[in-house]
């Protein structure tokens, strides 16, 4: 079930990718719902997980000839993080929506001058 974090996150990404440019409000919209799905996902694969164990989530045969598995497992530590993964990607996304282009810059634009000005004055 977590492993299902992972493939929402690239299903998101690469539908944020088929958006026109101009449209920044759907780019979030479907950013905001795609960090969702995978935090509930990810709730609920915390939630069914047992207490101490290492959980295995995917185990499977990549390259049969060489011995190589894809192999993904979770302990508690793991699964913690998994939940603040998701709560940061949530937090970043509704964080960022409520700046606009001209905050941003002009916060980044203070009342400092450079040495040249300083220099010339």
């Amino acid at each position: 079930m977590l492993a299902w974090t992972i493939y929402i996150s690239f299903l998101g990404a690469a539908a944020l990718m088929l958006l026109p440019k101009e449209s920044a409000r759907s780019a979030r919209a479907l950013a905001l719902l795609t960090a969702c799905i995978g935090f509930l996902i990810a709730i609920a694969g915390t939630l069914h997980a047992k207490s101490g164990a290492l959980q295995s989530i995917v185990r499977t045969c990549w390259v049969p000839s060489l011995g190589i598995e894809y192999h993904l497992a979770a302990d508690g530590i793991s699964l913690t993080l998994v939940l603040l993964t998701g709560i940061a990607a949530i937090a970043g996304i509704l964080f960022r929506g409520t700046l606009s282009i001209g905050q941003r810059s002009s916060s980044r634009s203070t009342s400092r001058s450079s040495p040249a000005s300083m220099a010339s004055s």
